[in-house]
């Protein structure tokens, strides 16, 4: 969604999605007692601290995040990069990601999702990869690029970079989850990998573009790939 009048329903799903410690199932509860993202933030700091879950450094987050979190902004950094965002209750959300336990509601995507990506693949390996890990990947990869399967990975060092690129030079589409911010590209030596995903597929992650990758972020990423893959 890029555009500057943004509604305020969709403010308010990207401002849950931005509060530090609301994750996707808190998320799901806040829903389920409130409604909507818009009557979460109406809620009082005792009616917050009534669901499971939500103790009262968190119902103080949520409570301040109206004046503390500058959605709008963070907004505009994403459309100056070419970053859009999809909400879970649209036509534009991959589906397999529908289907796993607890689905971001928010997701941040750069370059063109395409129907024929429901047909994928996933490659998750080791950084360390010895020279025959490689070559059975770019083999594999390689492969299911050519017959038509989106390769999905994570974009580190090792198998997931050999995946990515043998994708690409068999002419395929691959898919790139990102365990940070799609602006905090990790491993630097990947940015020019990271583009060619972007124009021969798409990058996606969970969080806002500016975000550094953390330790806990990498688990959760592989979720994703496994939301999107078939195999």
């Amino acid at each position: 969604m890029l555009q500057e009048n943004w509604p305020d329903d969709f403010l308010a799903d990207v401002r849950l999605s931005l509060v530090k410690d609301v994750g996707p199932r808190t998320r799901a509860s806040l829903l389920a007692a409130f409604g909507s993202a818009e009557k979460v933030f109406g809620a009082s700091r005792n009616q917050l601290q009534s669901v499971d879950g939500i103790g009262a450094t968190l119902a103080r987050r949520i409570e301040s995040a109206v004046d503390e979190i500058n959605v709008e902004r963070e907004l505009k950094v994403a459309s100056q990069h070419g970053i859009t965002l999809v909400r879970i209750d649209t036509a534009e959300y991959p589906a397999g990601l529908t289907e796993i336990a607890d689905p971001p509601s928010i997701l941040y995507i750069r370059g063109q999702p395409k129907p024929q990506d429901r047909l994928a693949v996933g490659f998750v390996g080791t950084r360390r990869a010895s020279n025959y890990g490689k070559r059975v990947t770019e083999q594999l990869a390689s492969g299911l690029a050519k017959a038509g399967v989106t390769v999905v990975s994570g974009l580190a060092r090792g198998i997931d970079t050999a995946a990515h690129q043998a994708a690409l030079s068999a002419g395929g589409r691959t898919i790139a989850v990102i365990a940070g911010g799609l602006l905090e590209i990790t491993p630097t030596e990947n940015h020019r990998l990271a583009d060619q995903i972007a124009d021969q597929g798409y990058l996606l992650s969970e969080a806002p573009p500016r975000r550094p990758p953390l330790p806990g972020a990498f688990p959760q990423r592989n979720r994703l790939i496994s939301g999107l893959s078939l195999g």
